[in-house]
C-alpha cells in the first residue's frame, strides 16, 4: 500500500529558523499527513440517495486515491506542483508547450522537461530518483495515457485550477495539524510544497549538493546549500567518531598476543611463498 511506505525518505526535524515559509516534515509528520488526506477530500453525501449509494462509494474511493496517488507522487518525485501537474505520459507533438513527459524504457525512465517549464529557462532531460521511478512504474501500460497525475475534485472531476489544488494541499496539513511556521510567526500549516522540501532534505543526506541541485533543478546551488545547514558540523562529529573507534580497535588488536595453530617453525615460513606449502599438504 501507498501508506506503508510514506515513511521512507522523510527528513528529520531541523531548527524552524533555518525556513522562512516552511520546512521538511518528519517520518511521523509524512503518516500524519498522509492519513489526513481521506477525511479532507472525501464528499460528503448531502443528498440522501447517495447515503448508502454503491456507485457513490465507488467514486469517493476513486478521488481519495486520486489524491493519495498524487501525493506520494510529490514526495517521491521532488517536482513542484506546477511540475507534478503537467507530467504526462504521452510526448507532446510539438516541441513547444509546458508538458513534461515520461519515457518509460526497460526499467529506467527520464523526463523532458522544456524551457518553458523552467525558472532557468532552459529545457533539459532529468533523471528521477529511483523511488519515483518504481513508484510509476507500477502503473498498467494500458494506463499510462494522459496526464500522470489527476486529482480530483469532490463530484469526480479532474481538478484544473492550481491554486485550488494548492489550498488542498494546506487544507491537508491543517486537518493532520502540522504547523511548519516559526512560532513568532503567522500559524501556517504543511503544505505540498513542504514534501518538496522534505525530498530535498532527505536526498541532501545521501548525495553532494551539485547532485542535489540536479535532482531538484535549482538555478542558483545557494539555493541547495541551505538543505546543508548544520549537516557539517554532524558530519564531522561522525568522522571523529569512527576514527576513534578504528584507533582504539587497532590498538587492541596490536595488545593481544598472536594465537594460531602453527608451529613456531611454520609461523616462520613467508605466506606467500608457495614453494613451501607443499610440506604441509
Amino acid at each position: 500500500m501507498i501508506a506503508s511506505k510514506l515513511v521512507k525518505g522523510c527528513s528529520h526535524r531541523r531548527s524552524l529558523g533555518q525556513y522562512t515559509k516552511g520546512r521538511p516534515l518528519t517520518a511521523g509528520e509524512c503518516n500524519r499527513y498522509f492519513d489526513a488526506i481521506a477525511d479532507t477530500v472525501r464528499p460528503k453525501a448531502y443528498r440522501r440517495i447517495d447515503r448508502g449509494c454503491e456507485q457513490f462509494e465507488v467514486r469517493t474511493q476513486a478521488i481519495i486515491h486520486s489524491w493519495q496517488y498524487f501525493v506520494e507522487g510529490l514526495r517521491l518525485s521532488g517536482l513542484r506542483l506546477s511540475e507534478a501537474l503537467a507530467l504526462t505520459w504521452d510526448r507532446p507533438r510539438k516541441t513547444s508547450g509546458n508538458l513534461i513527459y515520461v519515457i518509460a524504457d526497460r526499467g529506467s525512465m527520464r523526463f523532458m522537461i522544456p524551457g518553458e517549464s523552467q525558472k532557468s529557462g532552459e529545457a533539459e532531460t532529468y533523471v528521477p530518483t529511483p523511488e519515483i521511478v518504481e513508484f510509476l512504474l507500477r502503473t498498467p501500460d494500458e494506463d499510462r495515457r494522459g496526464k500522470v497525475f489527476l486529482a480530483l475534485s469532490k463530484d469526480g472531476t479532474p481538478m484544473q485550477l492550481m491554486e485550488s489544488i494548492s489550498a488542498v494541499g494546506s487544507n491537508i496539513g491543517k486537518a493532520a495539524e502540522i504547523i511548519v511556521s516559526a512560532p513568532t510567526k503567522k500559524t501556517k500549516y504543511a503544505s505540498f510544497h513542504d514534501l518538496r522540501r522534505t525530498f530535498g532534505s532527505h536526498w541532501s543526506t545521501l548525495v553532494s549538493s551539485f547532485v542535489l541541485k540536479d535532482l531538484m533543478r535549482h538555478a542558483d546551488i545557494s539555493t541547495t546549500e541551505k538543505y546543508y545547514v548544520g549537516q557539517d558540523n554532524d558530519r564531522q562529529e561522525q568522522l571523529l567518531k569512527d576514527a576513534t573507534n578504528n584507533e582504539k580497535r587497532r590498538q587492541w588488536r596490536q595488545s593481544e598476543p598472536e594465537e594460531s595453530g602453527f608451529s613456531d617453525e611454520e609461523k616462520d615460513v613467508t605466506p606467500c611463498d608457495q614453494t613451501n606449502w607443499g610440506t604441509r599438504i
